[in-house]
């Protein structure tokens, strides 16, 4: 059986309705398509998968909307490697299922593989096709992919680094800022002020922050993998449980 048969996300076949450069590091990318009014309107920390064609349009068994996770990943499997689209996961930025929209904000950096979703993303144009595999909302209540999992904490502390930036903003709408701490390391200050109030990160402010965990406190972090490894290992180290502590590596070195 495939570990995708319980999925609740189906594919949503997608075009780019606008492409903006939102701060130097940043590049939104604005996906429509009518069943977009089935993503969830809440996405916190919500990690999709993205196809990106290696032709002008989704290769045929891929481009009928509202394609089940198993069989959808069953096709892209069986696709000739020349014309599989390369699949990449990202964090929604914004979801607008009244108007059938949603935002992916791609962080800029120099990362560049054979193929990379930034280059994909800085040449960008409308009318581009892509398909997004996220959850229907007639099909569950669209929780699926998040790792925001705070339990009982009435206090957060969420570090992330400039690609951890659409999470965070999507976290901090639903948990009272004022009960949470937010340490953001951003090379670019109009990039970190696409997150609001947050202190940078420096190792004497984590420091400060070890000492003022409590048994209530829930700690998320994400960005670079190794990076964030080594929180979570701090972190443990000052007695918190590993249900306190959610980390996630988004990429790597």
């Amino acid at each position: 059986m495939s570990t995708f048969n319980k999925s609740p996300n189906v594919l949503f076949p997608v075009r780019v309705a606008r492409a903006q450069r939102v701060s130097p590091g940043f590049m939104r990318i604005t996906f429509a398509a009518p069943e977009l009014k089935f993503l969830p309107s809440r996405s916190l920390d919500q990690r999709i998968k993205i196809l990106f064609p290696k032709t002008p349009h989704l290769p045929q068994s891929l481009a009928e909307p509202i394609l089940p996770e198993s069989q959808w990943r069953k096709q892209w499997r069986e696709l000739d490697p020349d014309i599989r689209p390369h699949l990449r996961t990202y964090t929604i930025a914004q979801s607008r299922p009244k108007v059938a929209e949603v935002d992916i904000d791609f962080f800029l950096h120099d990362q560049t593989p054979t193929f990379s979703a930034v280059n994909w993303a800085r040449t960008a144009r409308i009318g581009d096709h892509a398909a997004i595999s996220a959850p229907d909302t007639r099909k569950s209540p669209g929780l699926h992919g998040i790792q925001w999992r705070p339990g009982p904490a009435r206090h957060a502390v969420l570090i992330g680094d400039e690609t951890a930036i659409p999470a965070m903003r999507g976290i901090l709408s639903a948990f009272r800022r004022k009960n949470a701490v937010v340490l953001l390391h951003a090379k670019h200050p109009l990039d970190a002020q696409l997150l609001g109030d947050h202190e940078p990160f420096s190792d004497q402010t984590l420091k400060r922050i070890k000492k003022q965990l409590t048994p209530e406190t829930y700690i998320w972090c994400a960005g670079e993998s190794l990076w964030v490894a080594q929180l979570r290992q701090e972190f443990l180290a000052t007695g918190l449980s590993p249900e306190q502590i959610q980390v996630q590596g988004y990429w790597n070195r």
